[in-house]
């Protein structure tokens, strides 16, 4: 079974503060410094995919998302000791010198 075409419609504007067209799915002209210049309508094949490459792509979704969140924690924790050190550095009395 054939998967159906997808169609959109893209709205370009030009934005008075960017010289590069501004391309959105729906018209932002209501906006300050963005006037509509045209709409296009394109359509494009959907991917044909199995349900075996669904799967996969949704576990290489999670993996990155678990990977990002694992960074994310590293991160957190880095900073948290940084604080727990420089609050020990702050409390820190030396010792107490011995005579000889």
């Amino acid at each position: 079974m054939k998967a159906p075409d997808i169609t959109v419609k893209l709205y370009i504007h030009h934005n008075q503060f960017n010289p590069v067209p501004f391309v959105a799915t729906c018209d932002m002209s209501r906006w300050s410094g963005l006037t509509l210049i045209d709409v296009r309508e394109i359509t494009i094949p959907a991917p044909q995919l199995s349900a075996g490459e669904i799967t996969q792509k949704c576990v290489e979704q999670l993996r990155r998302q678990q990977s990002s969140i694992i960074d994310s924690a590293h991160v957190q924790a880095s900073a948290i000791e940084d604080r727990i050190k420089n609050l020990q550095c702050i409390e820190h009395f030396p010792a107490a010198m011995t005579s000889r």
